[in-house]
C-alpha cells in the first residue's frame, strides 16, 4: 500500500491538483483517499463541502488509466453500474470527450483522455456538478 500511495502522490495531476489544496470554487475539501484498483493505475475518491452552508456534498471519484482504450471501457462500467436510470450520454456540453449525466448534472461520469471522473450529490441538498466537472476537465485536458 505504501507503495502504491508513494506513486499516486508523484503522479502530477494528484500532486498539482489534489493534495494540498483546500479550496475549490466554492467547494472546501473534507478527504481524500487513495484506493486501489485492479484496472486504472490510480483511483483518488475525494469529498467535497460547500463553503455556503447549504448541506450540499459532493464524492469525487478520478481514475487514471494508461491509455484511452481502457479509460473510454472503464467509463461505460461505472455508467453500466449506476442504480440511476436516467443517466444517458449528453450531446451538448463543454467539459470531457465523452460524458453521461442525470438531468440537471446532479451525478455525472465523464472522461477526458485517458482521465474518468465520477461525481455525485452525497449531502441533503443536490446541486449541478457541471462546473466543478469543468474544473476537473481543464486540469486534465492537456496531459497526454
Amino acid at each position: 500500500m505504501e507503495a502504491f500511495l508513494a506513486r499516486s502522490k508523484a503522479n502530477p495531476f494528484v500532486s498539482k491538483h489534489i493534495l494540498g489544496k483546500e479550496n475549490l470554487l466554492t467547494w472546501r475539501l473534507a478527504d481524500y483517499r487513495f484506493l486501489e484498483t485492479d484496472d486504472s493505475l490510480f483511483l483518488n475518491q475525494s469529498f467535497w463541502i460547500q463553503e455556503m452552508g447549504n448541506d450540499a456534498a459532493l464524492s469525487v471519484d478520478a481514475y487514471e488509466y494508461d491509455s484511452i482504450e481502457p479509460a473510454a471501457l472503464a467509463l461505460i462500467r461505472i455508467v453500466a453500474g449506476f442504480q440511476l436510470t436516467d443517466i444517458v450520454r449528453q450531446h451538448d456540453h463543454n467539459f470531457g470527450s465523452d460524458v453521461f449525466a442525470v438531468p440537471g448534472y446532479y451525478a455525472i461520469v465523464f472522461r477526458r483522455n485517458r482521465f474518468v471522473f465520477r461525481l455525485r450529490n452525497t449531502g441533503g441538498n443536490y446541486v449541478a456538478c457541471d462546473d466543478f466537472a469543468l474544473f476537473l476537465d481543464n486540469l486534465v485536458k492537456d496531459i497526454p
